[in-house]
């Protein structure tokens, strides 16, 4: 794979538009502070401001160390800091969906709170190569990580940039980091991926393959964001009607008739979308295309909801 190899505050030049206000998301490691320190290396070109923020999601005994650490990073280079600390993680359930969602919605709001435009995370390339192969792995729906999302109001201009990138601009600029020891777990799916599968693609078949897997699930988003705006129009003319009633239910029927099969589990995922609050996937999305074009009078969906076919229109249960 013949590409040129990317600068990090070169990309950040490119990637930030001038003149924003920015919260940096740091976790400390490696990449979170390569980011930090270019973002303070350019700032000025850019006419921007940076604040950061850190959680600490209280899963390791050393957290708060960690959390001290990003804290005087931010004293150095004279950015605001804002902290999330968690005193007991959950002791079940998928501990990374979990993390996420804590994150993203701590920095939303702080963005409110303090009027910032964007939030920056980085994520790299090597990120993104890991996250569609364990979607391969764990037969889920592959689709890639956006660079900007909007309705997040989140930038992450590290898509392109490996690690091995990182680390030489770390070693470069003499970074302070800390580790983190569960990244060395293999009990987790990611941690598998990273240490297991692509040492072997990466010495085996390109030294590049996580650059080549990050284009290629860029790819894949960027099909999967036309394939749902060729929607737009059928989801606007069934929301006309309130949700699950007859008339819903006849206009869903309706817009069926006039799209490709491969469309419609999405559509029915797009409608769902919202009462749900999760994708469907292929699979589950499929099931309630069966149920809401009339074949089965009833179908069960991730999560304990049923939907069952009622005077004409849709009965919601919750087991």
């Amino acid at each position: 794979m013949s590409r040129p190899k990317l600068e990090i505050e070169e990309v950040l030049l490119e990637k930030l538009p001038r003149g924003k206000r920015f919260l940096v998301a740091v976790s400390g490691g490696k990449d979170s502070v390569s980011l930090l320190y270019a973002c303070y290396s350019i700032m000025n070109k850019i006419g921007a401001s940076f604040e950061v923020a850190h959680v600490d999601h209280g899963i390791r005994s050393n957290s708060k160390s960690d959390a001290e650490f990003v804290k005087s990073l931010a004293q150095k280079y004279n950015f605001p800091f804002h902290l999330k600390q968690i005193e007991k993680a959950p002791s079940s359930g998928n501990l990374e969906a979990w993390g996420r969602e804590l994150r993203y919605t701590f920095f939303a709001e702080v963005m409110k709170e303090n009027n910032l435009d964007y939030f920056l995370t980085a994520h790299t390339a090597d990120d993104v190569a890991e996250t569609l192969l364990m979607r391969l792995i764990s037969n889920k729906e592959t689709s890639g990580i956006d660079e900007l999302d909007e309705k997040r109001r989140c930038i992450r201009p590290l898509l392109n940039i490996p690690r091995s990138t990182i680390n030489e601009y770390v070693e470069k600029n003499n970074l302070e980091y800390r580790e983190d020891i569960t990244n060395n777990d293999v009990t987790y799916l990611r941690n598998r991926v990273r240490h297991l599968v692509m040492p072997v693609l990466r010495d085996n078949f390109d030294k590049r393959i996580a650059e080549v897997l990050a284009y290629r699930a860029g790819c894949l988003y960027e099909d999967t964001q036309c394939l749902r705006s060729l929607l737009s129009t059928h989801i606007a003319t069934v929301e006309k009607h309130e949700r699950f009633t007859r008339a819903w239910l006849r206009a869903v029927k309706k817009e069926f008739l006039q799209m490709p099969k491969v469309l419609k589990w999405r559509f029915a995922e797009e409608l769902l979308l919202p009462f749900l609050g999760y994708r469907l996937g292929r699979l589950h999305g499929n099931r309630a295309v069966e149920f809401l074009s009339g074949k089965v009078q009833g179908v069960e969906l991730p999560n304990g909801v049923v939907l069952r076919a009622k005077s004409g229109g849709v009965e919601v249960l919750k087991k």
